[in-house]
């Protein structure tokens, strides 16, 4: 068993998104998408559940958002299944991505996302379980693998620059991508034959 397998549960189901943009074919999955929550209104550290809430019931007809998977240091919740296209990037992105919403700031330091590894561990699992069913390479692509459309993991700031969409900057400039790629390496490793 992993050193930190206690991180690969719980994972719940829903609250369910109230918005997405229909059914797709998992063969057009090429993508996991790394962002973060921002916070939104909340005055300090937005937990998964409060966010994953607001995706079910607040977010109005004007502001479609929603993703595959809220993370904070104590849970993940999948919000919708992998076969349901998100609205997260307003690209190309949605229909090729499993989006997964970190509880964090894109502003975060080093240090900061370094006292969250809780949450980098709860995601990694379940990205590394996304890179096994989706033979999705667990590495983060460089802006041009991107654009060619090389399968790997992004983030929503490369979107941003390289579909020229909107103005997202998430995870930010200190997410340690690297270390990130480590962890889901790892866990791929512990998955490897087991069943899902």
């Amino acid at each position: 068993m992993s050193y930190d397998a206690k991180h690969r549960r719980p994972v719940l189901q829903g609250p369910r998104c109230k918005w997405d943009g229909g059914p797709r074919s998992t063969a057009d999955i090429s993508w996991i998408v790394w962002h973060t929550t921002e916070g939104g209104g909340y005055p300090r550290q937005p937990s998964a559940l409060a966010v994953a809430r607001w995706g079910a019931a607040w977010v109005p007809a004007d502001h479609k958002v929603s993703w595959h998977l809220v993370v904070d240091d104590s849970v993940a919740i999948v919000t919708l299944p992998d076969d349901v296209i998100s609205y997260t990037a307003f690209s190309r992105a949605n229909r090729h991505g499993l989006h997964i919403e970190l509880a964090g700031h894109a502003r975060w330091s080093t240090l900061e996302w370094y006292r969250h590894q809780a949450t980098l561990k709860r995601a990694a699992w379940r990205a590394a379980l996304w890179c096994r069913r989706y033979d999705i390479p667990p590495r983060f692509l460089t802006d041009d693998e991107y654009r060619r459309g090389d399968k790997g993991m992004i983030t929503h700031a490369q979107v941003t620059r390289v579909d020229r969409v909107g103005s997202h900057t998430d995870p930010g400039p200190r997410f340690p991508a690297r270390r990130v790629a480590r962890m889901v390496r790892r866990r791929l490793e512990t998955l490897a034959g087991a069943r899902e």
